[in-house]
């Protein structure tokens, strides 16, 4: 019978049960989720501040409202995810984004106000509304990933954990793809209040499909009915995550990832404008090159990981999306640009795939959800910091530039995007030379920050 059931997860395509209800909820949520956020955009840009001169302040502030819970909250969230039940916390998460959801579906539109009589208080209301739900959604958010990231350690067998962050990456590929495309059709089609309805309507699948689960009680551990102080507790989480090698080479690698990721995402549009000398309607092809590169990469990365280990593959995968930014900031031409945002995009979907199982094999799951939610805090600062660098950069110290070496001519967003691919470099080299050697055995007992959630031996 164990046998029987053995073939059966190898075999199957979801890994198993839990596995396939948690993919199932979360594909339809982060389709709804990307096709929130875009149709935001568009509800503003379009409809509410249309032809205003500030409208894209309003559009900012969507992304701000939807960015603050990142930098506020989640470090502190972390500490009441490790106290909190992680399936509970995610039920009741997604209970409260849907009612969110459809409280603004109500209060922009479905509903009449017949107390706001004037055409400026009506859009103060309308914008207040949009800004104070994405807060706090996305404050839910932040409660919501960390515990997913436990319970998946929970529902998924150890050596099957790249298998499913690959199944996740997918998701988000896929997300990134249909939200964008279709939010503009739908916007314009069936309306914001039916699109507002769908996003609550995937809330709601999510919240069903984790309702289902069944979790082992061996895996939920019952919490303490007395709790170390706030602070104490949150200290707890940094000291244990800095006193890793493995989850500090981590943290700084992909720091720097990030920094080359605002720098892109800053001045893409630019590049393709400027240096490809294309319209900037075809701009969205290249999100989309990227996003399909993504699938077939995370489809290809279990492989990888078998064939060369975690490690080797992350460190590869780095320096292979640094070289192709290099070439990439070359460019004078839109279709070899889209070929290599493909390619770039499948490397970025193996560094994710096979460096995600490390933090769950590398933490105590007792200490989950803050190590997870200081990670992610520092991750989004520097993607946040080098953003409006990149934009300051480009508009100041490195606006005139102007060079041609070995008959390459670089300006401003080119030589940025050769700094970047150089930084990816550095980041790979640096993350495979500090983890050469190091190999992650078996998870021992957490002890007041003091110990490695997992033994760390160096290879002879």
């Amino acid at each position: 019978m164990k046998l029987t059931l053995s073939r059966f997860t190898k075999h199957n395509p979801l890994i198993n049960r839990n596995f396939a209800l948690l993919w199932f909820g979360q594909t339809i949520s982060q389709v709804g989720d990307t096709l929130f956020s875009t149709t935001l955009v568009l509800w503003i840009a379009t409809l509410i501040a249309h032809g205003a001169s500030w409208a894209p302040l309003a559009v900012s502030g969507v992304l701000l409202a939807a960015s603050l819970p990142s930098l506020l909250i989640q470090p502190l969230a972390g500490v009441y995810v490790d106290r909190w039940n992680k399936r509970q916390t995610m039920i009741r998460m997604d209970g409260i984004r849907m009612v969110l959801i459809l409280f603004l579906m109500l209060l922009t539109g479905a509903l009449p106000l017949p107390f706001i009589q004037s055409h400026h208080l009506s859009l103060f209301w309308q914008l207040s509304s949009i800004y104070i739900i994405v807060f706090l959604v996305s404050t839910c958010a932040q409660f919501f990933n960390p515990s997913t990231y436990t319970l998946l350690g929970d529902i998924v067998p150890e050596a099957d954990l790249t298998r499913a962050f690959g199944l996740n990456q997918i998701v988000q590929s896929i997300a990134t793809i249909i939200g964008p495309a279709v939010a503009g059709f739908l916007v314009f089609g069936i309306g914001i209040q039916w699109i507002l309805f769908l996003n609550a309507l995937s809330f709601a699948i999510s919240f069903l499909s984790i309702q289902a689960i069944h979790v082992s009680r061996t895996s939920v551990r019952t919490e303490p009915e007395q709790h170390k102080p706030f602070f104490h507790e949150f200290l707890e989480g940094v000291r244990f995550l800095l006193g890793s090698v493995v989850l500090r080479t981590m943290s700084i690698s992909t720091v720097m990832n990030m920094v080359a990721y605002g720098t892109l995402g800053a001045l893409d549009i630019f590049f393709v404008t400027e240096n490809l000398h294309v319209s900037a309607h075809i701009y969205g092809f290249l999100g989309a090159s990227a996003g399909v590169g993504s699938i077939v990469g995370a489809l290809l990365a279990g492989h990888l990981v078998k064939r060369f280990g975690q490690i080797k593959t992350s460190w590869m995968a780095m320096v292979a999306m640094g070289i192709l930014i290099l070439i990439f900031a070359c460019q004078t031409s839109f279709l070899p640009s889209l070929g290599l945002f493909a390619l770039f995009g499948g490397a970025n979907a193996i560094s994710i795939v096979a460096m995600e199982p490390l933090t769950l094999q590398a933490t105590p799951r007792m200490l989950l959800g803050r190590v997870s939610s200081v990670t992610v805090t520092s991750w989004t600062l520097a993607l946040i910091i080098a953003t409006a660098l990149a934009g300051y950069l480009d508009s100041t110290i490195f606006n005139h530039l102007h060079h041609v070496i070995l008959g390459i001519t670089f300006n401003s967003v080119d030589t940025l995007f050769t700094g970047a691919g150089v930084l990816l470099i550095i980041s790979g080299i640096y993350f495979g030379r500090t983890l050469r050697g190091v190999t992650l055995t078996k998870e021992g007992e957490f002890s007041g920050g003091a110990t490695q959630g997992l033994e760390i031996e160096n290879e002879k």
